[in-house]
């Protein structure tokens, strides 16, 4: 799986709870390794083959590799209710 990578301080990968499927990872002292591309052909080829969008849908299964999870899920449970009037301010700080 391809991702981009922003430069953070500590020695640890952050992912989105819903890109942990594919890896099986389960924050319990999981290892993972980071890969470097080193030639612009190898940076196209994951760009246009590995990068998580286009790696939503397993070809094994047919199915989801990954789907919203927790806050996300709660969140869009809340944005879609009749009852709930969001500020023009509140929708700019949930996006």
């Amino acid at each position: 799986m391809g991702h981009r990578v922003r430069v953070m301080p500590y020695s640890t990968f952050r992912l989105n709870l819903s890109v942990t499927s594919p890896y099986n990872a389960d924050f319990d002292g999981d290892e993972m390794n980071l890969h470097v591309p080193q030639s612009e052909e190898t940076r196209a080829e994951i760009k246009e083959l590995c990068m998580v969008p286009i790696n939503i849908v397993s070809p094994q299964r047919n199915g989801p590799l990954m789907g919203i999870v927790q806050d996300t899920l709660a969140g869009a449970y809340k944005l879609c209710r009749r009852d709930v009037f969001l500020t023009k301010e509140e929708v700019m700080n949930i996006m």
